[in-house]
């Protein structure tokens, strides 16, 4: 993904407390925790399907 890419999950969230936490591992990195249901989670990046698609996410 380039800068300015947007990437979207689709899931079926919990009803109780936050949607997804984000973790900052440093300064480029970050891991993201989604709460409820992922099994049949979506993947889009600029609006279309990525689940098959390998990522590489650059910064500036």
């Amino acid at each position: 993904m380039e800068p300015g890419d947007r990437l979207t999950l689709i899931w079926d969230a919990s009803e109780n407390g936050d949607a997804i936490t984000i973790d900052f591992i440093n300064d480029h990195e970050l891991v993201a925790w989604p709460n409820g249901e992922t099994h049949q989670m979506q993947y889009l990046i600029n609006g279309e399907e990525a689940e098959d698609r390998s990522w590489t996410f650059k910064h500036r």
